[in-house]
């Protein structure tokens, strides 16, 4: 079967076409690095197949390791903003801040609500009156992320490292808080 078409065949300048060609190579090498430095979780190491060797091992563990953190810290804000987004779905509903953790769960069943220490990204820790929230969330390597809201202001931002693994938003209580993290 022959595709036939009327439309003239598209003609680029050499520069369009270098551009092309340098922009395919980056965006494959980037791609490739990416894939490289977060191929390796510790499930693939434990397991009994070796990891495929390294050029540089140092560079790239440290790399790798950098890299890591960072997407903890950003899954950690990323926890802390949906459950802040489920608090003001509460507030919307009630008027006030003070929720009952079942109905933070209820309302964003992904996390988990507690009032003690958060563990991991997935926990977030809750502290709240009528007018007041904090929400703190562990991150990498030791890093808290926190939010906070009082009744009719803007939303503000703190972290701090913790180094007994105890991330609470009641620890954040007297912190003074940021336009952002």
């Amino acid at each position: 079967m022959e595709i036939v078409s009327n439309a003239p065949p598209v003609r680029r300048s050499p520069r369009t076409a270098i551009v092309l060609v340098v922009v395919a190579a980056l965006l494959g090498a980037g791609a490739f690095a990416a894939l490289r430095i977060l191929g390796n979780t510790p499930e693939q190491a434990a397991s009994t197949q070796p990891a495929a060797p390294s050029f540089k091992p140092m560079k790239l563990d440290v790399a790798r390791y950098g890299a890591r953190v960072r997407v903890q810290i950003r899954h950690a804000q990323n926890s802390a903003r949906n459950g802040l987004i489920a608090l003001e779905v509460y507030y919307i509903d009630t008027g006030g801040y003070d929720a009952p953790l079942s109905a933070l769960g209820e309302i964003e069943p992904q996390l988990r609500f507690v009032a003690g220490a958060s563990a991991d990204a997935g926990t977030v820790s809750v502290w709240t009156t009528p007018d007041r929230a904090i929400l703190a969330v562990q991150g990498g390597a030791g890093t808290c992320v926190a939010l906070g809201r009082h009744e009719g202001a803007a939303v503000t931002y703190a972290s701090a490292k913790v180094s007994d693994g105890g991330c609470r938003a009641s620890a954040f209580q007297d912190v003074r808080f940021r336009r952002r993290w």
